[in-house]
């Protein structure tokens, strides 16, 4: 049993499971990179930010550890403490396709994340989405952060709803998401979410 087979998030964890959070998609794990350096600079400032440890299913024993594979379900990546507000977030990604503008779907915020947000902000706290656009070369076209209170409706009707979908319904373009978040400078989301959310 090797710990690693081609095409498939496998790992071995000694004695353990391993709780790594990983994005399995290239550019989804250079965002997260991003916003793990960034959020190293935050603790060093005394904020809480973490992520949120990846549920892991073990599939059997081995010599020496477990082979083990992500759950499907796995709660959104970051949890987060500033200036007395809880916060709960998760790093989205897209990129551009051929010379179309690049556009975030709206199935990419699963069912069991967008619930966790609305449990979230139905106990006082905060829940958002921090979203990164790459054109077709990898280039960032922009990030957001998109407070939940204001995606969610645009997430209902692009997922939920039930019937044909018109054309842009169930994706986010770059102009939606100036609209219902705050555009960032970089991966440095705390000073929006304190003018969001912080204390006066």
């Amino acid at each position: 049993g090797r710990a690693a087979r081609r095409g498939l998030p496998w790992v071995r964890a000694w004695g353990w499971a391993v709780t790594a959070r990983k994005s399995e998609a290239n550019r989804g794990r250079a965002w997260e990179h991003e916003l793990d350096g960034v959020h190293a600079l935050y603790r060093g400032r005394g904020v809480y930010v973490e992520a949120n440890p990846r549920r892991w299913r073990i599939l059997r024993h081995v010599p020496g550890g477990m082979l083990c594979v992500p759950e499907a379900q796995s709660p959104p990546d970051y949890t987060a403490l500033a200036d007395g507000v809880p916060l709960l977030f998760d790093a989205k990604s897209c990129k551009a396709t051929g010379k179309a503008p690049p556009r975030w779907p709206y199935e990419k915020l699963e069912l069991h994340q967008a619930e966790a947000f609305d449990r979230w902000e139905r106990n006082v706290g905060r829940a958002f989405v921090l979203l990164r656009m790459d054109d077709q070369r990898g280039f960032p076209v922009g990030r957001w952060l998109l407070p939940w209170a204001n995606l969610r409706e645009r997430w209902d009707r692009g997922v939920v709803r039930v019937g044909p979908q018109e054309r842009g319904t169930a994706s986010l373009q770059v102009v939606e998401a100036d609209e219902i978040g705050v555009r960032l400078d970089s991966a440095d989301w705390l000073g929006a979410a304190l003018d969001l959310w912080g204390a006066p």
